[in-house]
């Protein structure tokens, strides 16, 4: 599955938002160290609207018969975003006519 690049999110935030590039990125990145602060404290971190990330520290038996700590993450996406995909069957098509994403499902005969 291909995804949007990340110059291409912003880029989508920009022209949904109508705020310049430099606001969105100094935002998104002013929010991931925000994130990244809650989460090293133990804390969750709810990205409004978006998903709650929730921390957990594991143990894991490393070679040589010792243990070393390291944090796992869990994400749950928001009610409000699971709202927004509610009644959708199927994903939309995006209208990607201007650039070539590589393979078709159309050239596998297999997957038509």
């Amino acid at each position: 599955m291909i995804g949007m690049t990340t110059q291409e999110r912003i880029n989508d935030i920009c022209t949904i938002s109508g705020l310049s590039e430099d606001i969105v990125r100094r935002v998104m990145d002013a929010e991931r160290q925000s994130i990244a602060k809650s989460l090293r404290r133990g804390e969750r971190a709810n990205l409004i609207g978006r998903a709650v990330i929730r921390p957990e520290i594991k143990r894991r038996l490393m070679i040589g018969g010792e243990f070393e700590n390291y944090i796992k993450l869990t994400v749950s996406p928001a009610a409000s975003l699971e709202g927004m995909l509610d009644g959708l069957k199927e994903f939309e098509v995006a209208d990607d006519s201007t650039k070539e994403t590589g393979i078709r499902l159309t050239q596998i005969a297999a997957l038509t």
